[in-house]
């Protein structure tokens, strides 16, 4: 186990659940990557139709939550120096 993994484990009675458990099917990865070409021309011209890009797809899969992949490179953090 590493460092990590062992101060998580210490701690874990800290941590709480970001959204209730749900069957996987009800999770959606989303591919908001640049290389993702329908996101990158979406986040350029209009955040809210990016929104509405997600939630179609979730309507189409039947999902209640969409999911990113960690550490991808997306457009969207371009958009702001926050980021």
């Amino acid at each position: 186990m590493t460092v990590l993994e062992k101060v998580l484990y210490k701690n874990k009675s800290s941590f709480s659940a970001i959204v209730p458990a749900v069957a996987a099917a009800q999770v959606l990865p989303l591919d908001l990557s640049v290389t993702n070409l329908s996101v990158t021309a979406l986040v350029a011209e209009d955040v809210a139709l990016l929104a509405t890009y997600i939630q179609e797809q979730l309507q189409a899969k039947h999902a209640i939550y969409g999911v990113g992949g960690y550490l991808e490179e997306r457009n969207l953090y371009k958009r702001s120096s926050g980021f």
